[in-house]
């Protein structure tokens, strides 16, 4: 679910964005690309996107953040309920 908040996993060719929404990375890389203009003048609008883009990407990292810990914890569980001895002691 995670994933499919910051990417698009349908899109197989450049033509793929006609039928598939952009997700959030697709929307940082827009505003990249309108900072990388030869007029690279950082306007309001664009730092107000960023802004709400980040506010959004922060959302996301906090549940990946979880995700990840849990994650994480599951597996040293299965690994000291194996009494599997750890690779770096």
């Amino acid at each position: 679910m995670l994933e499919s908040n910051l990417i698009e996993t349908r899109q197989r060719n450049f033509q793929d964005v006609i039928n598939w929404p952009s997700r959030l990375n697709a929307e940082f890389f827009n505003l990249k690309s309108l900072a990388d203009a030869h007029d690279p003048r950082i306007t309001n609008g664009m730092k107000v996107r960023l802004t709400d883009l980040e506010a959004e990407w922060m959302k996301y990292k906090t549940q990946m953040d979880v995700d990840l810990k849990k994650a994480v914890d599951e597996y040293n569980q299965k690994f000291k309920a194996a009494n599997i001895a750890p690779l770096i002691q």
